[in-house]
């Protein structure tokens, strides 16, 4: 059905892989609106939509708010067990995906690493940066290394700013560290 390519045979069985931009915007779309359908801002898109105009004017906060009251809503003290900065990356990449005015990119090169997620203006679209972002996750039990870990995100964002890829006028960088499901800190 298009949902999935294989892209390799793998011991008794076959990985497959997303084939596309625009089937990876859909499955986004599915799972955040799975994620949002028991939360206030599943009828409520407009506030989704100005945490992110505020995101793309320099301020990402409510964006970071928007991300960790859904996370108050779904994550059970249990899902704390298993849970880290992939699976906050894939529900912000989610509530993302309903701003059509950039591409978004996960684990998105720039010469020194990956920065976690990355977004792209489209052409023709009034927007006047590019936005790139730094997670961080941290469990409730280990909220003791939250400082440290915030001063490793602010030093990465600064070292993926300084590449050659981000070294420009035109883009803009967040770093955000969750202890659970609180921002504990963020910054650009």
């Amino acid at each position: 059905m298009g949902m999935l390519s294989f892209q390799e045979k793998k011991g008794l069985g076959w990985r497959c892989r997303v084939p596309n931009y625009v089937i990876q915007k859909l499955y986004f779309e599915y799972f955040t609106a799975t994620l949002l359908s028991g939360t206030r801002y599943a009828t409520a898109n407009q506030s989704i939509l100005e945490a992110l105009n505020a995101l793309f004017e320099g301020n990402p906060e409510p964006f970071f708010n928007i991300a960790a009251h859904v996370l108050t809503e779904h994550h059970s003290n249990r899902d704390d067990i298993t849970y880290n900065e992939k699976h906050l990356q894939t529900l912000m990449i989610g509530l993302l995906s309903s701003y059509d005015a950039c591409f978004i990119h996960s684990e998105y090169e720039t010469g020194r690493g990956y920065v976690d997620i990355f977004l792209g203006r489209l052409p023709g679209v009034s927007l006047d940066f590019d936005v790139a972002i730094e997670l961080k996750y941290v469990k409730k039990n280990e909220r003791d290394k939250a400082d440290s870990v915030a001063k490793e995100a602010k030093t990465q964002l600064e070292g993926y700013l300084q590449t050659e890829r981000f070294n420009r006028p035109d883009i803009r960088g967040f770093y955000v560290v969750y202890v659970g499901n609180e921002v504990y800190q963020w910054g650009g």
